[in-house]
């Protein structure tokens, strides 16, 4: 039976954990008699000349197996946060030779009186790891190589990591690469320079911060970004910027997801090139994606097509530009490609925003159809229709119907063993308590029934997607149910395997109106399995109760990575469906 995972979140760390390579995961399982730590390791210890001649690759690369061999016993504490004692790798002033790509596995180097660190070739990276999950790099120079830091984790959760007062020139790809699927990390990277680098940053952590940094672009860079934010979340406060602008559509960020930029410099040298290029589009309901640029001086004279402050592949749900000066040109472009009369679909009143406040200099206005939108009804996605979502629910009736379901023994979850006789459980189905899908899916104004169908087949009950299952989160709201807590304390349910191989994670929420109260229940159910839970103790109420139920269809399935892929999700498809056996509150 597959373990009950407080949090989606949760769940993507515990699976993305049970990937990590062997070698790897030794170093977070404490080991019997753990070697004594040590407070650092020199690498001038195990050979490294440091003397820009000698080939100091071995040395760095046996200095930092050694700290990883040196570290202290470990252990995993509340909610699988694991704490170490790792020693950090210590490089004192020199220039250190490499010829080939070092092997990260600890997280902690410094510096001592500015060494250099450097690799020519340009088709190997300085430092490579798929275990950057706690880590401070700080007081390096690095020169050359294709990625100076090229970093990942395997979604581990609180995942925390600084580059700070480091150097980086030359490097034939991103200065520091943060690879996709270390999305469970905050990267902060601070006081460092970035100069003549094919990219300086490119990161998919769920929030990277980058604060008072000067940062140039290499001359030769085509068709890119200095910086993309392929993330959640990024902020860029105090840095300036200096374009080289001898290259064709450079910008200086591609954002995919959230920015905001304080008191940047997008400089204006050559005429300078576009601030940003927006490539996440609105989101018509929750999860709102934004640019805000504030304090800012933007020049973006050199790049003929993009030439303006923000450039829109994609449209997001607010642009803001507050306090900036702007160098004479257009505050917002939006692509040929979009029809601003079609382009807003599903859009809801309060999750679009653009707006201009206290600016300086001459530039032109937002363009007027994104002041005042035309939205249109709809999701802006795939759906069944209401006939096609009708055969189809009927088809899978007849199917969960004509199914064999294999008979199984009373089963056990968390030491609350399944009820069988009738007298000690509270069925709810559908015939007895209507689910409802009129009631609005979570932060939208969106009836849960565009999202989902439900019908009753014999004693199990079919739940559809309508709409894919990475497209929020919409649930059957299960109203007026009387049960008398003590004599039922626990909601339980069993999931069957669905006959065409639906992912099928779901979540569950109890609300108790008069008592003002809503408990979760279940955040991350997965696969088919009996789940019983105490409602009677997470309310901390008795007695009979008049309750609502929400039941969640998610609809995904994790994947763990892998050492060539990061993790990704199955999403059910539109007619793709589970079935729930039972839903019940059962004595104890």
């Amino acid at each position: 039976m597959v373990k009950y995972l407080l949090t989606i979140t949760w769940c993507m760390v515990m699976c993305a954990c049970a990937a990590i390579p062997p070698a790897l995961a030794q170093a977070g399982t404490p080991s019997p008699t753990p070697p004594k730590p040590v407070g650092h390791v020199n690498v001038k210890d195990f050979g490294a000349k440091g003397d820009g001649v000698t080939d100091d690759t071995q040395a760095v690369q046996a200095a930092i197996n050694a700290a990883f061999a040196a570290r202290g016993g470990g252990r995993w504490g509340e909610h699988g946060a694991y704490f170490g004692n790792v020693p950090e790798v210590l490089f004192p002033a020199g220039r250190y030779k490499l010829t080939d790509t070092i092997n990260l596995v600890v997280p902690f180097l410094r510096g001592e009186g500015d060494p250099s660190i450097e690799l020519a070739n340009p088709d190997k990276d300085i430092f490579f790891t798929t275990y950057m999950w706690h880590g401070v790099i700080a007081g390096i120079t690095f020169l050359g190589g294709r990625t100076a830091l090229s970093l990942g984790n395997p979604n581990l959760d609180t995942g925390h990591v600084t580059i700070e007062k480091c150097k980086f020139y030359h490097t034939s790809g991103p200065a520091v690469h943060f690879r996709k699927g270390s999305n469970s990390t905050f990267l902060i990277i601070k006081d460092c320079v970035i100069r003549d680098c094919r990219q300086a940053l490119v990161t998919y952590t769920d929030w990277t911060t980058v604060r008072d940094c000067w940062i140039s672009s290499d001359a030769e860079m085509d068709h890119m970004a200095v910086i993309e934010n392929r993330g959640a979340y990024m902020t860029l406060d105090n840095m300036l910027g200096v374009p080289r602008c001898t290259g064709v559509d450079q910008r200086w960020v591609d954002n995919y997801n959230n920015l905001t930029a304080v008191q940047c410099r997008f400089g204006g040298e050559g005429g300078g090139f576009t601030p940003v290029v927006n490539f996440a589009k609105f989101n018509p309901q929750a999860g709102a994606n934004w640019i805000v640029l504030d304090g800012c001086w933007i020049s973006s004279q050199s790049n003929y097509k993009r030439k303006c402050a923000v450039y829109c592949e994609e449209i997001p749900n607010g642009i803001e530009l507050r306090n900036c000066s702007i160098d004479g040109v257009p505050v917002v472009k939006v692509d040929k490609k979009i029809d601003l009369n079609t382009y807003f679909t599903a859009a809801r009143p309060g999750m679009l925003k653009y707006a201009v406040t206290n600016c300086y200099g001459e530039y032109g206005d937002i363009p007027q159809q994104m002041k005042k939108p035309a939205m249109q009804k709809g999701l802006g996605v795939p759906q069944l229709s209401a006939k096609e979502t009708k055969n189809a629910l009927a088809k899978a009736v007849t199917a969960v119907k004509a199914a064999q379901w294999p008979a199984a023994s009373p089963m056990t979850f968390a030491g609350h063993t399944e009820q069988t006789d009738p007298t000690k459980y509270l069925d709810i189905t559908a015939a007895k308590y209507p689910w409802d899908l009129t009631d609005f899916m979570d932060a939208t104004r969106q009836p849960n029934g565009e999202y989902l169908s439900v019908a009753q087949a014999g004693d199990d009950i079919v739940i559809m997607r309508r709409i894919e299952a990475n497209h929020g989160w919409p649930h059957m709201l299960i109203k007026n149910i009387s049960v008398d807590l003590d004599k039922y304390p626990y909601l339980t349910w069993k999931i069957r395997d669905a006959v065409n191989g639906t992912p099928n994670s779901h979540a569950i929420r109890v609300i108790d109106s008069d008592a003002e109260r809503m408990v979760s229940i279940c955040e991350a159910g997965h696969g088919a399995e009996y789940q019983a839970y105490n409602v009677k103790e997470k309310l901390g109420l008795s007695g009979v109760r008049q309750l609502q139920i929400r039941f969640y269809f998610l609809g995904h399935r994790y994947i763990p990575p892998t050492k060539t892929e990061p993790f990704s999700f199955v999403h059910a498809k539109p007619g793709e469906y589970i079935v729930l056996d039972y839903l019940r509150f059962e004595a104890k």
